[in-house]
């Protein structure tokens, strides 16, 4: 306790400056909230020194799974008018992620943390799809290592074919074929990369933790080991500051769960729940390997994890580190935004903002300006969805996409 005062007194205790709208924030209660997930107004940008600080805006998307589609719902009305609420897919996410774009510009980063294909289909054509997107770095996660593989090759022959000419990073570092007692660096892969954005090198490095074994059927997995995350993250953290990493994001294939409880508690569905990101008492930690690496990860090994596997919402500091992860299925981007200090040349903690994870909607329900279809939406009106003062425009998916299975 006595030390804990020394550093709050010396002003050396990690402190992160997070947000989230305020009428979300004001909102948390079983009647449902306002603007759920949405960012619909013209929002001013953040001043600060430029001269002196960086700033590096992370866009994420975790647990794809193949949903090249939005999500459709009919809404009723007395008249029998064709209308269609639709959240997610594809179009839909290109036309959020170009907004983003444009309000960043070259600050901008678009990562995606694994399970980013569907197990049974269209896995050529989601791989195309993400470079259409324009995503930066990607990883592997449960999905990859479950997905229907054709008899005549092994799991990690028909992954190698997917991956030989994939359009974007992909980062894998810690798993081990004990077959030929080698590292398996899929075709198109690497173990870490850095890469540079608004004049910084932002390395990064994608882990699996031990549980992920059990998640995945024998034969896929035979030969293969997945190698101490913690060590490995450690050793390829160090590589990458060795090498002139400014920024390091660690990408991992499992994720926390710091929705249920907090639902639970209030009385609220998942979906309706919104938290402050510097309390993460209510994130389940029991018998969780990425929680426990997060215990054992040194201070200041890396700077930002963005997470898959847990079905669930985090935008939450853990164990002083900002971890990120949305509930998936294109209907959701995560969104950071950390600041670079060039004097000191270091992450300012007391600047990073973390936002509640942004819900993909096409159009919005009009007296609630979100796309949250909990209970009866029967003669609901529909709007066009807006995303920072800009109407969502979902344009036609390019003609040259391969044919979907």
């Amino acid at each position: 306790m006595k030390i804990v005062l020394i550093l709050l007194t010396l002003g050396l205790m990690p402190m992160h400056s997070c947000t989230t709208s305020h009428k979300m924030a004001d909102n948390q209660k079983p009647s449902g909230h306002y603007r759920l997930y949405t960012y619909p107004d013209k929002t001013p940008k953040k001043k600060f020194d430029s001269k002196r600080f960086k700033r590096v805006a992370f866009i994420s998307s975790n647990d794809f799974k193949g949903q090249v589609y939005p999500e459709i719902t009919p809404i009723n009305n007395r008249f029998k008018e064709q209308r269609l609420l639709k959240v997610g897919g594809v179009a839909n996410m290109k036309a959020y992620i170009d907004i983003f774009r444009d309000r960043y510009g070259d600050e901008m980063v678009y990562v995606d943390a694994g399970s980013f294909l569907d197990i049974k289909k269209n896995h050529a054509q989601t791989i195309f799809m993400y470079k259409y997107l324009g995503v930066d770095v990607a990883s592997l996660g449960l999905n990859e290592f479950k997905i229907d593989t054709p008899s005549s090759l092994t799991h990690i022959d028909y992954l190698s074919s997917l991956t030989k000419d994939i359009p974007f990073d992909l980062v894998n570092a810690n798993l081990f074929n004990l077959v030929k007692a080698q590292q398996v660096v899929l075709p198109g892969s690497k173990e870490t990369v850095i890469k540079e954005f608004n004049g910084l090198k932002i390395g990064f490095v994608g882990i699996l933790t031990r549980d992920l074994a059990k998640k995945i059927p024998d034969k896929k997995i035979n030969g293969l080991y997945i190698q101490n995350p913690l060590k490995n993250i450690v050793s390829q953290a160090t590589k990458l500051r060795r090498n002139g990493a400014n920024i390091i994001v660690m990408l991992a294939n499992e994720g926390l769960d710091c929705t249920s409880r907090q639902a639970h508690s209030m009385n609220l569905s998942e979906d309706k729940v919104n938290f402050d990101p510097l309390d993460s008492g209510h994130c389940k930690t029991y018998e969780s390997d990425f929680y426990e690496l997060l215990k054992e990860l040194p201070q200041g090994t890396v700077d930002l994890a963005i997470t898959s596997g847990g079905n669930s919402k985090v935008a939450n500091i853990v164990q002083d580190l900002p971890v990120v992860q949305n509930r998936g299925k294109g209907q959701f981007l995560s969104w950071v935004e950390l600041y670079y200090d060039t004097k000191y040349q270091t992450i300012v903690p007391q600047m990073t903002k973390l936002f509640q994870p942004v819900m993909l909607c096409q159009n919005f329900l009009k007296n609630s300006q979100d796309c949250f279809k909990e209970g009866s939406i029967d003669n609901s009106e529909l709007i066009p969805a807006k995303f920072f003062g800009k109407e969502i425009k979902v344009q036609d998916l390019p003609r040259s996409i391969p044919r979907l299975e």
